[in-house]
């Protein structure tokens, strides 16, 4: 995990993200003992697929269905990156489900990702529905 956190943050300062699409997704599938197991580095990933604007690349770690989750801060940053790539891909029911997810987990105080989570929900929401 730390060996992925330093090169996500060295491909950052090089501003190449598309570089850490490949070698961040066999991590995550190497790391996780399972496929319904949310690992820290599926947000990075996401992140990385995100901000090259690889949106169908961030689809591989959204494809499962997650129930174990270790850290809560992992699972909100999941459901906001994934629904920022639904949005980018504008499959907007399925970016209304995550971020609703975001939205409604359970926590302990407010959060700050919570809160962008809620803000493009209400957006999406009004490009889906009208309302």
């Amino acid at each position: 995990l730390n060996v992925c956190k330093v090169f996500k943050n060295e491909v950052m300062q090089l501003n190449a993200p598309i570089r850490a699409i490949a070698p961040l997704r066999a991590a995550v599938r190497k790391i996780r003992t399972s496929s319904e197991q949310l690992t820290p580095i599926h947000a990075d990933y996401l992140l990385m697929c995100l901000l090259a604007k690889q949106y169908k690349a961030g689809l591989s770690a959204l494809e499962d269905d997650i129930f174990d989750v270790d850290q809560p801060k992992d699972l909100f940053l999941y459901c906001y990156y994934g629904g920022m790539i639904y949005i980018g891909l504008k499959k907007f029911p399925k970016a209304l489900e995550l971020l609703h997810n975001a939205v409604t987990a359970p926590m302990s105080s407010l959060n700050a990702i919570a809160v962008e989570a809620y803000r493009k929900y209400v957006l999406v929401s009004l490009i889906q529905n009208g309302q």
